[in-house]
């Protein structure tokens, strides 16, 4: 599961939205692998999005309503139920994690994932400059975030011997807006807000690039991929819907996310549903 912070389906190829749009030719590999959901619906803001896919509970049901907020250990986790129905997945929560109220690094743990590395919160004062969680302790990294999760993931699968659960939740390309380094991203420009946010999807899909080709084509021709957004596109930056009506709102432009899904099992290939979906489903 690879979640991508504040994006929109205006910033995603495949929605015909945005007059601007990112090169993203590793994210467009994995739509054209598998089915792309023309109507997969979020929260305005990231919380309860990821405590709903977490628990497979509305707000209403977990509590968990707004940002932040605390998703008790009484509600099921993914991590539990897949340790329930099969006692061997090996799981892992990587990057952004923003669904414990107080922040407690013993969090993920109790949620039933065996290897955390994250940011615990939702503050960081740079991408260079963050608060990493790891093992319950806290330290200062100066590693790119997006590059330094998708290393640790890459570490974390390839020491894998047994079934393996993934949820990898970067923080790109929520704020603060930049530059990524040049390696990252094509974008021609990034003299505007709505180009740094650009560049910054395509360092995330660099990442992602380098993800998968780090997997072995066994390994991925057993792994289901499931990309989503958390939330919908921010009004600085926002496209095609508006002004005012993005994150944070419950128009369209704050709820409507990219989500698409391939790998083993999903026997539709470049399709497109249609179907109106939530994240929690």
């Amino acid at each position: 599961m690879i979640i991508a912070d504040d994006y929109g389906v205006d910033a995603c190829n495949g929605y015909n939205l945005g007059s601007i749009t990112p090169s993203t030719p590793h994210l467009d590999s994995l739509r054209a692998a598998g089915v792309l959901f023309k109507n997969a619906w979020s929260s305005p803001v990231c919380t309860p999005t990821r405590a709903g896919m977490m628990s497979g509970k509305y707000g209403s049901k977990n509590n968990v309503k707004t940002a932040p907020g605390n998703l008790d250990t009484i509600h099921p986790s993914i991590f539990k139920e897949l340790k329930s129905v099969n006692s061997n997945y090996a799981t892992a929560a990587i990057g952004k994690w923003h669904i414990s109220k107080p922040i407690t690094a013993q969090h993920p743990t109790w949620h039933g994932v065996d290897h955390y590395m994250g940011i615990l919160g939702a503050d960081w004062l740079a991408y260079d400059n963050w608060d990493k969680t790891e093992n319950g302790i806290t330290t200062t990294s100066t590693d790119y975030a997006t590059s330094y999760f998708t290393d640790d993931a890459i570490n974390w699968i390839g020491n894998q011997t047994q079934p393996w659960f993934l949820w990898l939740a970067h923080i790109a390309p929520h704020t603060p807006l930049h530059v990524p380094p040049a390696y990252m991203y094509s974008q021609p420009s990034t003299n505007s807000q709505l180009k740094k946010y650009m560049a910054m999807i395509e360092s995330l899909d660099y990442e992602v690039g380098r993800l998968l080709d780090a997997m072995s084509p066994t390994e991925k021709a057993n792994t289901i991929i499931i990309f989503i957004g958390d939330n919908g596109t921010p009004n600085n930056v926002l496209q095609d819907y508006p002004t005012n009506k993005g994150k944070q709102t419950l128009y369209q432009g704050g709820i409507h996310v990219p989500m698409f899904v391939c790998g083993k099992g999903v026997s539709r290939i470049n399709e497109t549903e249609n179907a109106l979906v939530n994240v929690i489903d």
